[in-house]
């Protein structure tokens, strides 16, 4: 089943002017949910951008692995510093406003480890939780709305990747899920859709790919189902009945 037609079961219309925001624990596949939805919604004639702020892409391995899931002429840039990520947004979106043609998928993967990056660079200076927190927050809010206005201006599909925090069983969020969202769900204001993807502990080949926030459709907050990872889309598990 076409990966968009799956989200679109769950409310989640993906089209241009629109954010998507994944998030779950690491090495669950949110990268390559992303390259998927990315693949099948621009297709070979679209242009994907991922602007990636994690060192895994400076893997040779970890990029042929993604670039399995990504179209043929999808551009990776890796920048690692906070100023970077605002140069190279702003600029990709000056470019896509130059050019209106076919369809484009920005990709931010990920949001967690700018705060990531910031926060140690914060705490070797002495600086404690707190007053790290008030630095790196604004920062955190300024780029996902850079990313909703690019997405908006330009008329294009942006996905923003986050790492849920380490806070499960805690509470459930948005009285949904027990996995919470890291700092960075405080960029929520420029999402549209957030979603979750978790690993099935029953049969760890499948995952479960839940809808935490629904901007545009509200009521299908909390629709879930069971995912694979099938060649280059995703397919839901069907559960086998229970012998009677």
């Amino acid at each position: 089943m076409p990966a968009l037609e799956l989200l679109a079961k769950l409310g989640v219309h993906v089209k241009p002017k629109k954010v998507i925001g994944i998030y779950g624990p690491p090495m669950v596949g949110k990268s390559v949910l992303a390259g998927i939805v990315a693949g099948e919604y621009a297709g070979d004639e679209g242009r994907v951008f991922v602007v990636a702020t994690e060192r895994h892409y400076f893997d040779d391995d970890y990029m042929a692995m993604i670039r399995r899931y990504l179209p043929k002429n999808a551009e990776v840039k890796t920048v690692l510093k906070v100023d970077e990520v605002f140069k190279t947004l702003y600029a990709l979106k000056n470019a896509l406003r130059k050019d209106v043609t076919g369809k484009r998928v920005v990709i931010l993967d990920s949001l967690s480890f700018v705060a990531l990056d910031m926060s140690a660079y914060y705490f070797s200076t002495g600086l404690g939780v707190r007053p790290a927190s008030a630095q790196i927050i604004p920062v955190i809010n300024a780029l996902s709305a850079m990313l909703k206005s690019l997405a908006v201006s330009t008329y294009s599909l942006a996905i923003a990747i986050m790492h849920a925090g380490s806070t499960a069983g805690a509470g459930k969020f948005r009285g949904i899920t027990g996995l919470k969202p890291s700092m960075s769900m405080r960029a929520g204001h420029a999402f549209d859709y957030l979603l979750q993807l978790d690993m099935d502990q029953k049969n760890r080949d499948n995952r479960i790919l839940t809808v935490v926030a629904n901007r545009v459709a509200p009521e299908t907050e909390g629709s879930s189902i069971k995912i694979r990872f099938v060649g280059k889309t995703i397919e839901p598990v069907v559960e086998e009945e229970a012998e009677t």
